[in-house]
């Protein structure tokens, strides 16, 4: 007969957690997730200590990895651009006489006349 125990062990003190006295945490920084073992006392240190910077951050939908890094790094003039429509910018612009492609990028010159208009 073979009987095969699994103990949960505190990653940070070593300690063997009781059943029911600990818990496995999931965090995410830098666009990489980890796991964690702790008991209860260990547990309650990393969310005391995290509880600052998640109050003042915002909730993701994902991880930040290159393309959201790249999406963050976006200025708020070009954020209101896509909040605008290309198609609005384009439109605006043929009937102001400023040329502007069909399709593709808008120019920033031709985005920045667009948001001074509409202020």
């Amino acid at each position: 007969m073979k009987k095969v125990i699994e103990q949960l062990v505190d990653d940070i003190s070593g300690d063997v957690i009781a059943e029911g006295a600990g818990e496995t945490v999931s965090f995410a920084i830098d666009g990489k997730s980890y796991e964690i073992d702790l008991g209860e006392k260990n547990a309650a240190k990393l969310r005391d200590a995290l509880a600052p910077y998640i109050a003042a951050g915002r909730r993701s939908s994902a991880l930040a990895g290159p393309a959201r890094a790249a999406a963050s790094r976006v200025s708020k003039s070009a954020a209101s651009h896509w909040s605008a429509g290309y198609a609005a910018v384009r439109e605006w612009a043929q009937a102001n006489g400023i040329d502007v492609s069909p399709r593709g990028r808008v120019a920033d010159s031709v985005m920045k006349a667009y948001e001074d208009a509409h202020k």
